[in-house]
């Protein structure tokens, strides 16, 4: 009894292993074979300053954002930066927003996007009764709409 145990044990674990090699090398071929760019979802994402409600970016390397401030007291926008592919843009701006308030800001890379694209923007406001600047480091991930 003990030999036939034996012999279903061995035979069970020799072809669960091959089973998980199996399954490892197709997930790899898988992996190997896909684009990564559509495996990454399309995502914008904020520090806490400010909650991005949506973000677009054009094929002609113009960057959309909408954001709600979540600071807390009325804030002074000065500037904001986009950089894409080592290249930053500097814009100058001059918006006054309220606690909680909506608001859209755009920047342009200075390049053409023809693929999914990863820009990192960068907001530099004065907040109500404070002198010195602060900034909120923001990125956006997203295929180019025309």
């Amino acid at each position: 009894m003990k030999k036939k145990a034996q012999a279903a044990i061995e035979f069970l674990m020799t072809y669960g292993w091959a089973l998980l090699m199996i399954i490892g090398i197709i997930s790899a071929i898988y992996l190997f074979s896909s684009n990564p760019k559509d495996v990454i979802p399309n995502s914008c994402s904020f520090g806490d300053s400010f909650d991005c409600v949506d973000a677009q970016i054009l094929q002609t390397g113009k960057v959309l954002v909408s954001l709600k401030n979540l600071v807390g007291t009325d804030i002074l926008i000065n500037s904001t930066i986009c950089e894409y592919n080592s290249n930053k843009v500097f814009t100058q701006e001059s918006k006054t927003v309220a606690p909680g308030e909506l608001f859209q800001l755009n920047c342009s890379t200075g390049q053409q996007i023809i693929d999914k694209a990863k820009v990192d923007f960068v907001v530099v406001y004065i907040k109500e009764g404070y002198t010195f600047p602060s900034s909120s480091d923001g990125v956006i991930i997203a295929e180019p709409s025309s």
